[in-house]
């Protein structure tokens, strides 16, 4: 039995197999074309910083700029390698100890700040979001407290825990509490009523439906905030050091503004902003490899 038309249609196939392969490239070059190259953006991002240093090294230098324009005096912003020099200074000359003690003072601070402050969040949103009254009730205390400034509570921590770095992890504890509790409990909270419904017919009790089916959820969204949660933890202990004076480069910034060293000033404020970058960018890849199941 012959079967009609097979040996002409397999080159006829494998010739569209290749016109198809082919194309594919030049489809996603199309798709990609709106994009712009990872290249390009990195360029447009070293020539904006490029042009903010020239711009903050040479303005001052003009008498004209700098006599009329108080933010483009030198005496009030200094000079970026004024800057680099004292950053050199601080992190590698012969003072280098004081700052790096002060720099690991701050860091533990941030760190049980954040890590009781999650704890805290995380575990109050997921009992509140296995009960939605609770949770209607109790919600406008949480504003209500996460509204009040964090200065206003500094003096009675410092009175109840003292000058130590307890106060400080206080401080960034409350700050990161509220930010975790309302992003756990929306998480929690945005489970399916399908999937409640199934489990419950499936026999899940209130424990297992928390811990098994709510509880994902609202980890998904801790994480999701994590690295943010760390900068305001890292900002409640710096604004705790800098207002009541205790260690940490907080403290340091407010030793440096008390004798006008506008330079000092500034590169304590840099080393601590690359410290937060650092931070930010380790949670962020913890976030990344943490929630690598979490859409799939």
């Amino acid at each position: 039995m012959t079967v009609i038309g097979t040996t002409d249609a397999r080159p006829d196939a494998r010739a569209t197999d290749v016109q198809i392969a082919t194309l594919i490239p030049s489809v996603r070059r199309r798709r990609r074309g709106g994009e712009p190259s990872r290249s390009l953006v990195l360029s447009i991002q070293v020539a904006v910083i490029a042009l903010f240093l020239a711009a903050w090294e040479w303005l001052p230098t003009i008498p004209a700029i700098s006599q009329n324009i108080l933010v483009l005096n030198s005496d009030y912003v200094s000079s970026p390698s004024l800057v680099i020099a004292r950053v050199g200074e601080l992190m590698f000359g012969e003072g280098s100890a004081v700052l790096w003690s002060a720099l690991g003072t701050t860091l533990l601070g941030t760190f049980y700040g954040l890590v009781v402050g999650t704890l805290v969040g995380t575990i109050g949103g997921l009992l509140l979001s296995q009960n939605p009254f609770a949770a209607q009730v109790a919600r406008p205390y949480i504003a209500l407290l996460n509204a009040i400034p964090l200065i206003a509570f500094l003096p009675i921590i410092v009175v109840i825990f003292g000058i130590s770095i307890t106060a400080t992890s206080v401080a960034a504890g409350l700050l990161v509490v509220c930010l975790v509790f309302f992003n756990a409990l929306e998480g929690g909270m945005s489970v399916r009523s399908e999937i409640l419904s199934n489990s419950t017919l499936l026999g899940a009790g209130p424990g297992s439906i928390m811990l098994r089916v709510r509880f994902p959820y609202v980890l998904a969204w801790v994480l999701a905030v994590l690295p943010a949660a760390m900068s305001f933890a890292l900002v409640g202990v710096v604004a705790t050091e800098f207002m009541v004076g205790v260690p940490g480069i907080g403290q340091l910034i407010t030793l440096a503004l008390s004798f006008d060293d506008t330079t000092l000033t500034i590169a304590l404020a840099v080393i601590l902003g690359l410290t937060g970058v650092v931070l930010y960018a380790v949670l962020t890849e913890v976030q990344r490899r943490a929630m690598h199941w979490w859409g799939k």
